[in-house]
């Protein structure tokens, strides 16, 4: 430099060296990214994986704990289930999506919806009423028990006491 060369001279451009400086910088970089996305995709399905795990477990136990219920309430729960389960599809939409009967999020609405129905269902055997679990409206259920002799006797005087009194 000091024969009046220039630093280009010398085959040193420094507009060319932190160029390059600037690309091993960003490969560099991109290497270190790439490592992350494979560290967190692996703990991303790791993750998947045990959520998952919690999920089908809990789902055991649910299962269990509705087998221990005569077949016919079993029906009864699991039919409870498929319309809660219709009911959330007609309001959320992500629920409607085939491609979405896989993921955690979807499994997690249908472990809610059984615990739902078993848990209306356990909310009936407390109040001993019959509920048709076909109608959304939840109405009472007619009554199948018959009157004593008793209230039939009381139920025939009293018919017997009006038709006595409309002749006077």
């Amino acid at each position: 430099m000091n024969n009046g060369q220039s630093s280009t001279s010398n085959g040193l451009d420094p507009e060319r060296v932190k160029e390059e400086l600037e690309s091993v910088e960003l490969d560099e970089e991109e290497e270190e990214e790439e490592e992350e996305e494979e560290i967190s995709s692996t703990t991303a399905q790791r993750l998947f994986q045990d959520v998952m795990t919690d999920i089908n477990v809990e789902m055991a136990e649910l299962q269990h704990e509705i087998e221990l219920f005569t077949p016919e309430e079993q029906a009864w729960i699991n039919d409870q289930a498929v319309i809660n389960l219709k009911d959330v599809q007609k309001t959320v939409a992500f629920a409607r999506r085939k491609d979405m009967e896989h993921t955690t999020k979807y499994q997690k609405m249908l472990l809610e919806q059984k615990r739902k129905a078993l848990k209306t269902f356990k909310k009936r055997l407390e109040q001993n009423t019959r509920y048709n679990p076909g109608r959304v409206a939840k109405s009472r259920a007619a009554e199948t028990t018959y009157p004593s002799d008793d209230e039939i006797e009381v139920l025939h005087e009293k018919v017997v006491k009006k038709k006595k009194s409309k002749k006077k």
